[in-house]
């Protein structure tokens, strides 16, 4: 069967494996290296949906679909509210909830 992805490279495998063996037993690296190669061919394949997407739809609709596969990792201080809230709804903060959630979010952006 023909796939457009092919595999990683030998050179990209060895980088990836480099990374973990020198720390860890090598059945743990393998299972690092599978996860990275994983990683790599979904990758690969939400660039080619997105330049398909991009081509028949238009630069919206394609980042749109970037955008819900591979959405933005929360910054430490949205982690932080979030946190907090979990924190409030378990152990019923009061005012020093309050508190704490408007120093949050006087923080800049990061």
């Amino acid at each position: 069967m023909n796939h457009p992805i092919d595999a990683p490279s030998n050179k990209l495998v060895d980088e990836w494996a480099k990374q973990y063996e020198r720390q860890m037993p090598e059945w743990v690296v393998l299972r690092h290296v599978a996860a990275d190669a994983a990683r790599w061919g979904a990758d690969q394949e939400l660039a080619m949906c997105i330049a398909e997407v991009c081509e028949s739809y238009g630069d919206v609709l394609a980042e749109l679909l970037r955008t819900a596969r591979r959405p933005k990792p929360l910054s430490l201080k949205q982690q932080a509210i979030a946190a907090l809230q979990q924190v409030e709804a378990d152990f019923k903060l009061g005012g020093s909830g309050d508190t704490i959630r408007r120093a949050l979010e006087a923080l800049p952006n990061d």
